[in-house]
């Protein structure tokens, strides 16, 4: 078993204005290069915003912070829950996604 004393894991909560600021400064990386395409259909995502809205609970999101050698500004990668970010700022500001496409990145009316 890995020697996990050298790891800092800390639970923090943090509000949907804390991604979208970190999306609009670069500070968060939804897609770093382990991570799947996004692949979740409109379906999916509009029942997961009306989740969000009924206040039900939704998985953890796990990020990674890393430090961006060129900026040495603190950047946080998305390890799990690039899908539920992704949806959640594609529904609420559209521009804070740089890739946004209205085809894949679109809801259904439920």
């Amino acid at each position: 078993m890995r020697d996990m004393e050298h790891w800092n894991i800390q639970r923090t909560s943090y509000t949907v204005a804390d991604f979208l600021g970190w999306m609009r400064t670069g500070e968060l990386e939804l897609s770093p290069s382990f991570q799947r395409r996004p692949v979740w259909q409109p379906t999916a995502k509009s029942y997961f915003i009306d989740t969000v809205v009924k206040g039900l609970p939704a998985p953890i999101i796990f990020l990674r912070e890393r430090i961006d050698i060129e900026t040495t500004r603190s950047i946080k990668e998305v390890v799990d829950g690039q899908q539920r970010l992704r949806t959640v700022l594609s529904f609420v500001d559209p521009s804070a996604i740089p890739d946004f496409d209205p085809e894949t990145d679109g809801f259904y009316d439920t």
